[in-house]
């Protein structure tokens, strides 16, 4: 009877199969990983995309706006597993309703709330937009409100005798240095007559905001996109010593620019603004933001303003200044 020998595997080669086993491991585990981790990221994306819908839905049926961090105002009737929904790293869904943004913190949990997506803490944030950029949305002028007669050289009839512009924006904004506390109750110079073509919208106060080289608003007698700016009009000139003051509106949406007194579009010798013949635009860009404008923050309770990153933008088109009522 033969015996058959039984040959194994020799101590190299197992060595040899194992490294390649461990190679393949170490190759397809970040890859793995990689991927676990976009999975992650696209199931808070489309949580995002869901509350958005549902802010959306919320603040159109219902006539205001969700403003609670966490949203508890969709609990129930737009999002029955509000108390139970979390994002993959375990942690809530937030929402910052001054930005019109809905996040998820990211893999690091962390969140610098009132800070642009460049900072540190909100770089790998997953947030979705439901209001666009910061931008004008309207324009008013009321024409002389108190009825001045711009005739009368009595220092107490020029004191009447005036015009207010209000701008309208799509979502809250901190004006320039309005107050230290970012209420509407202080007001600041406004420099409305720069010596440049189209006319500057600028703070009158030397400050690193109003350094920018470009304009803040460009005055226009036409709604093309394309138009050319018009030279500006015979505003209110740091020369002449009178500027204009600006405060917020009926909420921090609106911000109303008083024109000095004396100075109204009633009064033809002042060549100023006349609704529904001159448009107003912002100046600004994704990358080039207008800084007189910014989006902002909350600290304390009190308004303050965010970076310069979260400046306005330029709402696209010209806004034609109407009549207010």
């Amino acid at each position: 009877m033969l015996l058959r020998s039984r040959k194994g595997f020799s101590l190299i080669e197992l060595m040899i199969v194992i490294a390649i086993i461990g190679i393949l491991v170490a190759v397809a585990l970040p890859q793995f990983a990689a991927m676990t981790e976009d999975a992650k990221k696209t199931k808070a994306k489309q949580d995002c995309d869901t509350f958005v819908q549902a802010i959306q839905k919320f603040n159109s049926l219902e006539g205001t706006t969700v403003q609670d961090k966490y949203m508890k105002e969709l609990k129930g009737k737009y999002i029955t597993n509000l108390d139970t929904m979390k994002d993959p790293w375990g942690n809530r869904y937030e929402q910052e309703y001054r930005k019109g943004i809905v996040y998820s913190k990211g893999p690091d949990s962390k969140h610098r709330e009132g800070a642009g997506p460049s900072h540190a803490e909100n770089k790998d944030d997953i947030f979705v937009s439901y209001i666009g950029a910061l931008t004008l949305v309207d324009a008013k002028l009321e024409v002389n409100p108190e009825g001045g007669n711009f005739q009368d050289t009595d220092a107490a009839e020029q004191a009447k005798c005036f015009d207010r512009l209000h701008l309208y924006f799509n979502k809250e904004v901190y004006a320039h240095s309005i107050d230290a506390n970012g209420v509407g109750s202080a007001t600041v110079e406004i420099d409305l007559g720069k010596a440049v073509p189209g006319g500057e919208l600028t703070p009158s106060t030397t400050t690193a905001d109003s350094a920018a080289a470009n304009f803040h608003f460009r005055y226009f007698e036409s709604a093309s996109p394309s138009a050319k700016t018009i030279a500006a009009p015979t505003h209110l000139t740091a020369a002449t010593g009178s500027n204009a003051l600006i405060t917020y509106g009926a909420d921090y949406k609106e911000i109303v620019i008083k024109y000095a007194a004396g100075f109204t579009s009633a009064n033809p010798d002042n060549l100023l603004l006349i609704p529904g013949t001159h448009y107003v635009n912002l100046t600004g860009a994704k990358n080039n933001k207008n800084t007189l404008f910014v989006e902002p923050k909350s600290a304390g309770g009190a308004l303050v303003r965010s970076g310069a990153e979260d400046g306005a933008e330029a709402s696209g088109t010209q806004i034609q200044i109407k009549n207010y009522e």
